[in-house]
C-alpha cells in the first residue's frame, strides 16, 4: 500500500524503483481529520510530509494570534521545506478537509536523495514552484491592490486550482467561508463580506448551496488586472 502511494505521488514517482522500495520500508500513511494539525510552528522537524489526498492549510499567527493563511496545498504537494537543516518548522499545517499523507523520516529521505538525483531534482522543482507561488502572493499582501481586486485574484486562483466545470461557470470545490477568505487575505470577515457583495453585484461570482461559482474566469481576471 505504501509503495503504491509512493509510486503514484507527483514528486516521489520520479524516484528509482530501488529508492521507492527503500522509502516504503521506513514510511507510513497517516489519515488526518478535518481541523487536525499535522505540525505546529516551532515544532522540531523529524519527518517530511507528502499529501496524497485532501487539502492542507499552511498558516502563520500574527502578534494578535490571528491566522494568516499562506497556502492551501492539495494532492501531490510537499508540506515542509525544512529538510536539509536543523531548523524547526516555520509554519503550521492544519487539515482543511479529511486528508491522507505519506510520512517519511527526514533522515531516511536525505539518505535516499543522496543516491537518487531524479528524486532530488523533483523535490527541488516542487520547492521552486512553492516559492514562485509565494512571490505571486506578495502582491496580495502588500496593499498595492484594492481589497475587492485582491479578493477577485484569490478567487480566480482557487477556481484554477480547485475548479470544477458547471453549466453556469467554474465551481470552487472547497468549502470556503468568508472567515477562511479573510484568513487567506489577512483581513476581517466583515471586510470580505462587503467585497463579496461587490463581486456578486458585478456578476463576477455567483453563490448558492453549492458554494462559489465563477461564471467567467477571464472576466474575473480582467477585473483584478485592470488599473
Amino acid at each position: 500500500m505504501v509503495l503504491k502511494e509512493l509510486s503514484t505521488h507527483k514528486v516521489l514517482k520520479n524516484a528509482k524503483n530501488s529508492s521507492l522500495r527503500r522509502l516504503a520500508k521506513g514510511s507510513r500513511i497517516c489519515s488526518v481529520k478535518q481541523g487536525e494539525h499535522i505540525f505546529y510552528d516551532k515544532d522540531d522537524v523529524k519527518n517530511v510530509y507528502f499529501i496524497i489526498k485532501g487539502n492542507i492549510t499552511m498558516y502563520k499567527l500574527n502578534t494578535f494570534g490571528e491566522k494568516k493563511v499562506v497556502f492551501v496545498l492539495g494532492r501531490g504537494s510537499i508540506l515542509n521545506e525544512s529538510i536539509t537543516s536543523d531548523y524547526t518548522f516555520s509554519i503550521s499545517a492544519e487539515a482543511f478537509s479529511p486528508s491522507k499523507i505519506i510520512v517519511i523520516p527526514k533522515v531516511l529521505l536525505l539518505q535516499v536523495m543522496e543516491e537518487d538525483w531524479d528524486l532530488t531534482l523533483a523535490i527541488f522543482h516542487e520547492m521552486e514552484h512553492k516559492v514562485r507561488r509565494l512571490y505571486r502572493q506578495l502582491k496580495n499582501t502588500t496593499g498595492s491592490l484594492r481589497m475587492d481586486k485582491r479578493l477577485a485574484s484569490k478567487l480566480w486562483k482557487l477556481s484554477k486550482d480547485y475548479g470544477i466545470d458547471q453549466q453556469d461557470g467554474v465551481l470552487i470545490n472547497l468549502n470556503v467561508s468568508n472567515t477562511y477568505l479573510a484568513d487567506l487575505l489577512g483581513t476581517k470577515r466583515e471586510t470580505i463580506s462587503r467585497q463579496m457583495r461587490i463581486l456578486l453585484e458585478e456578476g463576477l461570482i455567483l453563490q448558492d448551496e453549492r458554494g462559489i461559482i465563477v461564471p467567467s474566469r477571464d472576466q474575473l481576471r480582467e477585473y483584478f488586472k485592470k488599473s
